[in-house]
């Protein structure tokens, strides 16, 4: 009796269920019928960072040849929204959407098969791997830790977006505000998803985007550095640097407006800020 008990356990609940696609059926059901709007496919996320510098809206989804930041900067100082933000994320709009990650939704799945064969239980005298019962899964031996790992039990969770208060649809800034910390809450995991047929965690420096935002989101992952990365990822790297580069010359200027027009009487103990927040293209 080997780990592929504990699969062929959980494929045969999945089936009493109704079948083997049954997950899959779930979220096209989930999905409606809606798509991706013109807007959503402009936006470019990376989850290396707070929402403020990982948000990039570019001029079309393909071969894109300019690049805005999602929190603009203003030539005095202060920060807006793009205006993309209070568009709808979906066409056509809905009132309700249902996010998951591929990663955590099939990563016990792929566990189970990364370690398929490892071990049998009958033989195993060490403390790793180990056997025990699970919930949902009858009295069959369950494989919960191999390899130095746990078996991902529970990581797979989804959210649901729902539009501000008083608005019909979802926007965009409904939509980022509420998936993007989310999903940074759960980096940690993803990484190791990633990580999982190497044995190791991804590297936590990883570049890490979104490749969509309809269905099962699936998160991409490169390495820093141009030889590892897509040649989409080269081109938006470089839009990027490009627009940091006058954000940098504006936030100059503005602070040596604001000096030059700041006059105190006696000892100073006013504060004079250096403008919005830093921004950065996510991965330096």
């Amino acid at each position: 009796m080997s780990s592929s008990s504990d699969l062929s356990e959980r494929l045969q609940i999945e089936r009493d269920q109704g079948g083997p696609n049954a997950r899959y059926r779930i979220r096209a059901l989930e999905q409606e019928s809606f798509t991706h709007s013109a807007s959503s496919e402009r936006i470019f996320c990376t989850l290396n960072g707070p929402l403020s510098t990982s948000i990039w809206v570019l001029d079309k989804r393909d071969n894109p040849t300019s690049i805005e930041t999602y929190l603009q900067r203003t030539a005095e100082g202060t920060s807006t929204w793009h205006a993309i933000s209070q568009t709808p994320m979906t066409k056509p709009p809905v009132s309700s959407i249902i996010v998951r990650v591929h990663a955590l939704e099939y990563w016990e799945d792929e566990w189970l098969m990364c370690h398929h064969g490892h071990t049998e239980p009958e033989k195993v005298r060490n403390e790793d791997p180990q056997y025990g019962v699970l919930p949902g899964l009858g009295d069959t031996r369950c494989l919960l830790r191999c390899c130095g790992t746990d078996r991902p039990r529970g990581k797979a969770a989804k959210i649901r977006v729902t539009p501000l208060e008083g608005r019909e649809f979802v926007s965009v800034h409904d939509y980022l505000t509420t998936v993007h910390p989310w999903l940074m809450s759960v980096r940690g995991d993803i990484l190791e998803y990633m990580g999982l047929w190497k044995g190791k965690a991804a590297e936590e420096k990883s570049v890490l985007t979104l490749d969509s935002f309809v269905g099962d989101l699936n998160v991409l992952g490169q390495t820093r550095g141009f030889r590892s990365w897509s040649q989409r990822l080269r081109d938006i790297s470089k839009l990027m640097d490009a627009v940091l580069g006058q954000e940098d010359t504006l936030s100059q200027e503005a602070a040596m407006r604001r000096e030059n027009s700041h006059h105190c009487v006696g000892k100073c103990q006013c504060s004079v800020l250096n403008g919005g927040p830093e921004m950065s293209s996510a991965w330096r």
